[in-house]
């Protein structure tokens, strides 16, 4: 009986000394595989699969346009896109190089890509909230000399302005950090502080100007 061991034990040894030089990493493998028992292993494909957008982010309401790279030492059938459990024919723009449109995204979207049958990993396409002027009041106070009336314009966000002109500007914008009011000659005017999403600031206008309105936050900027 221990003569039997002894050349099973030897048998064993030649075995993985065998299995190690075909395939170097297959006990690595294994033992991952047997520490991480709960987590699924789909089989190894035979392609490569490279996103060519430099970013998986889109403003709210935008259309996006993924484009990916395929390799291979298998031919290659046109990929399909899996969003929420549903498989989408990518179009092929060129040999190697496919693309797919998402429309009018409002929410996250995971996916993941397929090809005859072997598929990749999950993405993440991120929306990222774009500012947004829900209203907007200019109170001008017309100086003395041009005998004109005040006036109050309500989301008009480009007028022009004799010198002298005292404005109250309010902006109710969401999503955003700062509100940037520019003249004809590219001077800004920054307003950063906000108290329940309201931008308000007071200027005297000593010059004729025509004013435009920028909304910034980390991720836009938007007029």
């Amino acid at each position: 009986d221990n003569l039997f061991l002894v050349y099973y034990f030897i048998g064993a040894l030649f075995i993985s000394f065998f299995i190690s030089i075909i395939s170097p990493n297959f006990f690595s493998s294994t033992s991952y595989r047997l520490l991480n028992y709960k987590k699924t292993f789909e089989k190894p494909s035979p392609y490569q699969i490279k996103i060519l957008n430099q970013k998986l982010n889109v403003g709210k309401g935008e259309d996006y346009i993924l484009k990916i790279s395929i390799s291979g030492n298998k031919p290659i059938d046109l990929p399909n896109i899996i969003i929420g459990n549903k498989n989408f024919l990518m179009k092929q723009d060129s040999i190697y190089y496919y693309s797919y449109k998402f429309n009018n995204i409002n929410n996250d979207i995971n996916f993941q890509f397929e090809i005859n049958k072997f598929k990749t990993q999950f993405f993440e396409l991120n929306v990222l909230e774009k500012p947004i002027l829900k209203n907007f009041t200019a109170n001008l106070i017309k100086p003395i000399y041009t005998n004109n009336k005040d006036e109050k314009f309500d989301n008009i966000t480009e007028f022009s302005i004799p010198e002298g002109t005292n404005i109250q500007f309010t902006f109710n914008s969401v999503y955003t950090d700062s509100v940037i009011l520019y003249d004809q000659e590219n001077r800004n005017y920054v307003i950063e502080n906000s108290t329940n999403n309201i931008f308000s600031t007071k200027n005297v206008f000593k010059e004729n100007a025509q004013l435009s309105v920028i909304l910034k936050n980390e991720f836009f900027t938007l007029n």
